[in-house]
């Protein structure tokens, strides 16, 4: 009796796990992104929320606004997303920006900052002076992945999240990079100057070293954090202020891509089969060549570098003016595919754009075979 009692106690366990994982969301399919939801309204876009070629939904958050004080939390835009997502039977992916979005209280807490002139054509005025937390600094570190602790204690266990896009060293948006350049340029035609931001970081101190070891703690927590989910970065080739692991400047380069390199390297060999390797730059004329090559022992997957319809600057076509959005979009996904994608976020217009739908169905049924 007892051995019977044994096995049926295993096999509950096997079919209760096996429960479990069935539910999950799989990472696999195509994602809308970019102003997919309103945190105003608390709604994802309806056309976008009933498109069957849609898999999934991608939404960025500020630390502050959900963090506003230390250990209060505002979790309501997040909530929202999700159980949008969830009453269709569909998943998303999360991601929280530190960087401009760190909360004063962490700066007021004793944490150190650098600031950038705003240049981007979206969330801020052009020109504003923005305050990001040194990566590196103790305080920020620490209250960084205080939060992580929270933001996993809450959501690990939901079966919406397809896998979560980590942060930790960023500034405009959870992306992992900083600002780099080290020639000033001009902003908005000439409406102010940027800064020599080389410089501007050998100032406090930074070293490729600190980066490295600051994103080391960062993952960790990221991973203790969401043991039943995927994570990983969103990687930017060369986002990296051209300094090496002394502070010093590398004279044959204009940005330093070992980091990235380092941060992918080490997630691979730390993390194995739960880390991600995504890049926000796929376009139809260039595809991130690190990730095909661990495509087989991680998931991988691309957010499109702009959006195809109506761009007048053809960003996606490499700034080569007259551009056909179906032509783009359809060399865009097949190259992601053909390098191994799990998943490609494509930006919102293009997902309403009816001469673009029979594209994003084909990039659905092909990443979620």
């Amino acid at each position: 009796m007892r051995k019977i009692i044994t096995i049926t106690g295993f096999v509950l366990i096997f079919v209760l796990i096996g429960i479990h994982i069935s539910n999950a969301a799989t990472i696999n399919g195509v994602y809308a992104y970019n102003g997919v939801f309103d945190s105003r309204t608390g709604k994802i876009n309806p056309s976008i929320l009933s498109n069957p070629s849609v898999d999934g939904f991608v939404a960025y958050f500020g630390w502050s606004d959900i963090e506003p004080k230390k250990g209060v939390y505002d979790w309501k835009q997040v909530d929202d997303f999700i159980s949008q997502a969830e009453s269709v039977n569909k998943k998303v992916a999360i991601a929280i920006r530190p960087g401009r979005s760190a909360p004063d209280w962490v700066y007021e807490a004793g944490a150190k900052s650098i600031p950038f002139v705003w240049s981007f054509s979206y969330g801020l005025p052009y020109c504003q002076i923005v305050s990001i937390p040194v990566p590196w600094d103790s305080v920020y570190l620490s209250k960084w992945t205080d939060f992580i602790k929270a933001f996993g204690a809450r959501y690990d266990s939901n079966l919406t999240i397809s896998h979560i896009e980590a942060s930790g060293i960023s500034y405009n948006t959870p992306e992992t990079d900083l600002p780099s350049t080290d020639v000033p340029e001009s902003i908005n035609n000439g409406q102010c100057m940027s800064k020599n931001y080389v410089s501007e970081w050998q100032a406090v101190g930074y070293t490729r070293t600190k980066i490295e070891n600051a994103w080391n703690q960062i993952a960790d927590a990221w991973n203790s954090a969401f043991p039943d989910k995927p994570w990983g970065p969103l990687l930017v080739p060369g986002g990296f202020p051209r300094l090496d692991e002394n502070g010093n400047i590398i004279q044959w380069s204009a940005k330093d891509y070992q980091i990235t390199k380092y941060i992918l390297d080490n997630g691979v060999k730390n993390y194995g089969a739960r880390f991600v390797g995504q890049t926000n730059g796929l376009s139809d004329f260039y595809v991130f060549p690190d990730l095909s090559p661990v495509s087989k022992q991680i998931s991988t997957g691309y957010q499109t570098l702009w959006f195809a319809t109506n761009d007048p600057v053809c960003k996606m076509n490499n700034n080569i003016s007259p551009c056909d959005a179906e032509k783009v979009l359809k060399k865009t996904v097949k190259d992601g595919i053909n390098a191994d994608a799990k998943f490609i976020e494509i930006y919102d217009v293009d997902i309403l754009n009816p001469s673009l739908s029979k594209i994003i169905s084909r990039a659905h049924l092909k990443l979620v075979k």
